[in-house]
């Protein structure tokens, strides 16, 4: 009699485990956390396929939103300046805006990338992108 009860508990199991894998594999949302360690505000302006999205965070914070995945094209606000181009949300995406003076010594690593607000190359790896 035991050894049914533990073949139909774990039958269960991993039929429930199989059915969240399931569910999850079928999700189209991302996460995107912005990291705001600048003393002003922050903000993303997001145009996607499904609509205008504008994402503030206020400073000394860390927000998390949930978007479709898609590329977006963004407008963003942040020490005082704007810069437009595009940040693809295919899968999470962490953005952490550093203080507004100095130079970044490098750009982060893909998935976890340091924002700041003067242009440049950030290479193909990087989803968040100025002026494409």
């Amino acid at each position: 009699m035991k050894k049914t009860r533990v073949f139909i508990l774990v039958t269960a199991l991993i039929a429930a485990l199989i059915i969240v894998t399931a569910v999850s594999a079928a999700t189209k949302l991302a996460r995107l956390t912005i990291i705001n360690r600048t003393d002003q505000n922050v903000a993303l302006s997001l145009i996607g396929s499904k609509g205008t999205f504008y994402l503030p965070v206020a400073p000394g914070t860390t927000r998390v939103f949930t978007l479709d995945r898609e590329v977006y094209k963004h407008t963003t606000f942040a020490c005082g300046k704007s810069e437009t181009g595009t940040v693809d949300m295919s899968t999470q995406l962490r953005l952490v805006f550093p203080s507004c003076f100095g130079n970044l010594p490098n750009n982060g690593a893909p998935t976890l990338e340091k924002v700041q607000l003067n242009g440049g190359d950030r290479g193909e790896a990087y989803r968040y992108q100025f002026g494409k």
